[in-house]
């Protein structure tokens, strides 16, 4: 395992620059307009710290590798002696340099504060399989913080990435992951965030070659202020990417999906799944849309995003889309919004369960459909446990 963990000035220096002009995200941006955003600009995060033995422990497992990052730079926590087929580098100045071309044009504020607040960049080449889950670990004690990582999947490897978000107080991260799955590649990530202090803006960036698939699965809590983004570019003939999420809201906190997903290619099928299940006065949202190039004739796509409130305070938004070019393609996307349903209450009712323990099961059983995509995750401390599902009395 090689690499540093070296900020370039000069990129930081650009990104600063294209956030201030930005400026704070607003509802009037229309990739923002479902999230509470004063949050972001009247946040008081705490003082950085290192962290305490004690927490560390429960942060990260020491028997299992890891790239820990603390604040944005790496932790020497991680194990060093990564398996052979993992590959820790530097960007190179042809990497920079594209960078600094993307910024000229960014219009994401959080994909800036990532490289703004970051003195970490880093590329990870998976070269060939490995029965161990890449680990990434991103945890933040306090302040402004972010950094870039990139993998770069070979042809034909399998790979399983387990990403891990964990604030230690209030404080803003700004994570930038992406990953490029090569031709025939199978990549699964699960992604978890469980700090309801979080202000979490992470950005993933994917590109899907031909005959690849990628599975990614995020389950979130919400905090105060939690938006996980995603692009991803179907660039090859035979490539499937499937996209689920899951998120649990309470108190007055609120998490917010927003996907981009681009068919460039023939034959290529995409699927997405993403529920939420709020409580008191949780606030979620889905933004999503599925681009069908001209020429990407046979392509598949599905969007589905379905919301359970479980108080009358609650606020979901859902704006499922399509934008096809191509002629000959298969599509459909379809939302709801709703409460337990009363029939299948009264049914558990009448064979005996406490209204409360049905009001439960049924919040567990609509959850299950995406939390069994996370069967074998060793961390499950990171799943929402049946008994987190309990309906307000």
């Amino acid at each position: 395992m090689t690499g540093s963990s070296v900020a370039d000035p000069d990129l930081n220096a650009l990104a600063l620059n294209r956030a201030a002009i930005l400026g704070l995200p607003t509802s009037a941006h229309e990739d923002w307009r479902y999230v509470r955003c004063d949050t972001l600009a009247n946040g008081e995060y705490a003082p950085q710290r290192s962290p305490t033995s004690a927490e560390l422990r429960t942060i990260v497992d020491h028997t299992q590798r890891a790239l820990v990052l603390f604040d944005g730079r790496f932790h020497s926590l991680g194990h060093g002696d990564w398996p052979s087929e993992w590959q820790l580098a530097l960007p190179t100045a042809e990497d920079d340099a594209q960078t600094a071309a993307r910024l000229a044009t960014e219009t994401d504020i959080a994909a800036c504060w990532a490289i703004a607040d970051g003195t970490c960049r880093q590329i990870v080449r998976i070269a060939g399989s490995h029965p161990e889950p890449l680990q990434v670990v991103n945890v933040v004690s306090g302040g402004a913080s972010g950094f870039s990582l990139h993998l770069e999947v070979a042809p034909g490897v399998t790979l399983h990435v387990i990403i891990r978000h964990v604030a230690l107080a209030a404080a803003r991260s700004c994570p930038a992951i992406s990953i490029t799955v090569g031709r025939g590649a199978q990549v699964r990530v699960s992604e978890f965030q469980s700090t309801p202090w979080h202000h979490l803006l992470a950005m993933a960036t994917v590109q899907i070659e031909a005959d690849a698939t990628l599975d990614w699965t995020s389950v979130i809590r919400g905090g105060a202020c939690v938006r996980l983004g995603m692009r991803a570019l179907i660039k090859q003939r035979g490539a499937h990417v499937a996209l689920a999420g899951l998120a649990e809201v309470h108190a007055q906190h609120q998490a917010h999906h927003w996907l981009r997903v681009v068919h460039a290619a023939a034959d290529s099928t995409s699927d997405q799944l993403f529920k939420s299940v709020l409580h008191d006065r949780g606030r979620c949202s889905f933004d999503g849309c599925v681009h069908i190039l001209a020429g990407a004739d046979g392509a598949n796509a599905t969007q589905q995003n379905h919301h359970l409130l479980l108080s009358d305070t609650t606020r979901a938004d859902t704006r499922p889309q399509l934008d096809i070019k191509a002629d000959d393609v298969k599509a459909n996307h379809g939302a709801t919004v709703g409460q337990l349903d009363a029939d299948e209450l009264l049914y558990l009712r009448m064979r005996g369960l406490p209204l409360n323990e049905a009001r439960a099961l049924l919040t567990v059983g609509f959850s299950e459909e995406v939390l069994a995509r996370l069967a074998g995750v060793a961390d499950r401390a990171f799943l929402p446990a049946p008994e987190t599902f309990h309906p307000e009395r």
